[in-house]
């Protein structure tokens, strides 16, 4: 009786050596978001060198917008294929293979920089996305495994911190660093070095992580009956079963993503030299008000993921952000019509966009983890971020080619915002059908009970 006392005691023992069950889960928590830091930073090189990439590559606004879509070029179906990898290997070894990506892919931009070559930058920014907006799935699925008791909202949201963060960073300091440098190569290489800065923090994370694992493994042996290790492998998964088991609901979701990053990306890849034509200032200060707009999105993100946290019924959240997404647009385009040139009242819609971003990488992670079940979730996110990456792939092209048809430089960002203006209305009205969907989904679930 006494070695089998000592035997159930064994387990818990070893359990309170988990890391995940210790304050040290913020210490993983900072290891793996800080992962993503060197991806954010760069991802926005392009807006905040618009100036000097148009002028010393010779680039058109089209071509200049091809950067952000051959950035995402590549996870039109990357995404599934890094999940399904993650199912069948484990997301350790993706998590470094990804971030490895972002490296080798920022070093290209940084030599092409230095090369005025176009073609060269290109191959770099496909590389790079070939890797980034997958190690952001990646890092949400290694956040999900360390904070299952709790506090998951919060941690998650914390990469949108990192993301205000670094993107303010990139429009504060990019600009300066080519006008003090001269050299767009100079100026890019500064993110290749924090892109493997975050390599670092992601292997720190990954031993940190192993460590767990071999710890929960030795429980997982200890509290079965043979003690035999059963090897997991990923499940088989059809695709198109799958998805038929999606209800009408997500993909209602599926397309307001789409317009929503639609909306914001096609903004945001122009900002940089909108403000500075718009208001008549340099690229730096153009930047410093950009730095204002990304800290404020890392701000309000975690405060945003409090309040989707609180609400049972998140569709009416989502009819309050579809809403704000129009008459941002709207007021954005009424003030340009109007040749406005004040510019604290201009930042009255880039704050209403800041926060309808926050907002809605707040509530729509979590929105679909409740009306999905988790056996089929990793796809769902997947063709999420699928959605957001096609729509950063078009969006700003078609916006460019609309823009490009203008001859001056006036309207054609007139011509810009007003095709911004029409995603979001069509987010808009998208939105306002959640509500109705979301309760017959609930009603629906109540009378299987």
């Amino acid at each position: 009786m006494q070695g089998l006392e000592l035997e159930s005691q064994k387990a818990p023992l070893i359990e309170r050596q988990l890391l995940k069950t210790t304050g040290m889960k913020w210490i993983a928590l900072l290891f793996i978001q800080l992962a993503t830091f060197g991806n954010q930073y760069c991802f926005d090189n392009p807006q905040a060198l618009q100036g000097a990439l148009q002028t010393d590559l010779n680039l058109s606004l089209t071509e200049y917008n091809g950067l952000y879509s051959f950035y995402s070029l590549s996870n039109f179906v990357m995404p599934i294929i890094w999940g399904l990898a993650i199912d069948r290997f484990g997301n350790r070894s993706i998590l470094i293979i990804l971030t490895a990506l972002i490296v080798i892919g920022q070093f290209l931009v940084s030599v092409a920089g230095f090369a005025h070559s176009y073609n060269l930058m290109l191959v770099g920014r496909f590389i790079f996305g070939l890797g980034a907006e997958s190690q952001s799935f990646a890092v949400n699925i290694g956040v999900a495994a360390w904070f299952q008791g709790g506090d998951l909202a919060l941690a998650q949201s914390t990469q949108f911190l990192v993301y205000g963060v670094s993107s303010s960073l990139n429009s504060f300091y990019s600009p300066r660093l080519y006008e003090k440098t001269g050299s767009l190569g100079a100026t890019l290489l500064i993110g290749f070095w924090l892109c493997v800065v975050s390599l670092g923090t992601a292997i720190l994370f990954v031993i940190m992580d192993k460590r767990d694992a071999d710890v929960e493994k030795t429980i997982q042996l200890n509290s079965s009956s043979g003690g035999v290790e059963v090897e997991e492998k990923g499940p088989g998964l059809n695709l198109w079963k799958t998805m038929k088991l999606y209800p009408l609901l997500y993909w209602i979701v599926f397309a307001i993503h789409f317009l929503i990053a639609g909306r914001y990306y096609t903004f945001t890849n122009m900002a940089n030299d909108l403000y500075a034509f718009r208001y008549r200032v340099s690229s730096t200060s153009a930047g410093n008000i950009l730095m204002v707009f990304y800290t404020m999105i890392g701000i309000f993100s975690p405060l945003f993921g409090c309040i989707v946290d609180a609400f049972e019924s998140k569709g009416y959240l989502m009819v309050v952000i579809g809403a704000s997404c129009l008459f941002s647009a709207l007021i954005d385009d009424f003030q340009y019509f109007i040749q406005s040139t004040n510019m604290m009242v201009g930042l009255l819609p880039l704050i209403m966009l800041g926060m309808m971003w926050a907002f809605w990488n707040a509530a729509v992670w979590p929105f679909i983890a409740e009306i999905l079940p988790e056996s089929i979730l990793g796809l769902a996110y997947g063709l999420l971020v699928i959605s957001q990456n096609v729509s950063m792939f078009l969006s700003p092209l078609i916006g460019s080619f609309i823009g490009d048809a203008f001859n001056t430089k006036q309207s054609t960002y007139f011509a810009v915002l007003t095709f911004i203006a029409v995603l979001g209305f069509l987010s808009c009205i998208l939105t306002t059908w959640l509500p109705q969907l979301e309760n017959r989904l609930r009603r629906g679930r109540r009378q299987r009970v």
